[in-house]
């Protein structure tokens, strides 16, 4: 990575355990500490949410200052197992299922910074991996 200017918004694609780390704290914080949600995917020793759809999914985290400030997932169909999010969002009906479409999930901001850029660099950063994978 190029050195960064303090204050800067920086988004990456998760590329090792600590980046998916810090997005599954980041969850877990929002979820369960702020909204005081009671999500069936907590570890609470941890203090992380995750899911099956890690295993096959593209998470991005915005950091700023060395610190994950938000983060968003997206899984490509045709990767994995969507599970019964292709019922609900009635994906078998399309004629581009399952080759041409993808799902966008835990999208997370810091209280603190929503309202701030975080969150338009985080769905053009997923946005733009989408269109280079064709969804």
């Amino acid at each position: 990575m190029s050195p960064v200017k303090a204050g800067a918004i920086e988004v990456y694609l998760c590329r090792n355990d600590e980046m998916l780390e810090s997005a599954k704290r980041l969850r877990y914080e929002v979820y369960c500490e702020e909204l005081r949600r009671n999500s069936p995917n907590a570890d609470h020793e941890k203090r992380t949410i995750s899911d099956d759809l890690d295993k096959f999914g593209h998470t991005f985290v915005a950091v700023q200052d060395g610190e994950t400030i938000g983060t968003i997932r997206g899984n490509i169909s045709f990767e994995g197992p969507l599970g019964m999010l292709q019922d609900l969002y009635g994906m078998n009906r399309s004629p581009h299922h399952p080759d041409g479409t993808s799902v966008v999930t835990k999208f997370v901001v810091r209280k603190s910074k929503r309202g701030s850029q975080v969150s338009y660099k985080l769905i053009s950063a997923l946005t733009r991996f989408g269109l280079r994978n064709n969804m």
